[in-house]
């Protein structure tokens, strides 16, 4: 759907813009188009694609394709990560942060798996109750080995201010 760019809402983001980038999206749209919508929440506010719409803006659009999610506060929180560890040259620290904070939101959610006592990688294990995410699966997700997640999780947590 399409919606007026002077309605959407840009509250706090986890990484900082990049001019830079969004000039190379405004080129792209004007050669190509917008190939893929922002996401907003239903009162407007930018859950993901903030360099997509200043890049609209740039261009001086008055409006922009955009996908309505209405989850809750932590699933909106994901989108954002997920969208900048998927799509975008995150800093080692920058991942660690991002991976640090997916991992305490999937802990909330209870889609975190956590370590059993007396149960390893040679146990038999009985049935998973409920569908968790290892560190390998989120690893998979972020596109990145399980020990360079491990990795860069653990810089977050433990850098120094």
């Amino acid at each position: 759907m399409k919606i007026q760019i002077k309605n959407i809402k840009i509250k706090n983001r986890m990484r900082k813009l990049n001019a830079e980038k969004v000039s190379e999206l405004a080129n792209s749209f004007v050669l190509l188009g917008q190939l893929e919508p922002i996401t907003v929440d239903p009162n407007g506010i930018l859950l993901a694609g903030w360099h997509r719409l200043e890049a609209a803006r740039l261009l001086g659009w008055t409006s922009i394709e955009a996908t309505v999610f209405e989850g809750g506060d932590l699933e909106r929180e994901l989108i954002e990560i997920d969208e900048n560890l998927m799509r975008n040259d995150l800093t080692v620290l920058e991942q660690g942060e991002h991976i640090l904070r997916r991992n305490e939101i999937l802990e909330a959610m209870g889609q975190r798996a956590k370590a059993s006592p007396g149960i390893n990688q040679y146990t038999e294990v009985g049935e998973i109750i409920s569908p968790t995410k290892t560190t390998k699966d989120i690893a998979k997700e972020v596109g990145l080995s399980e020990r360079s997640t491990e990795q860069r999780s653990q810089i977050a947590r433990d850098i120094l201010p």
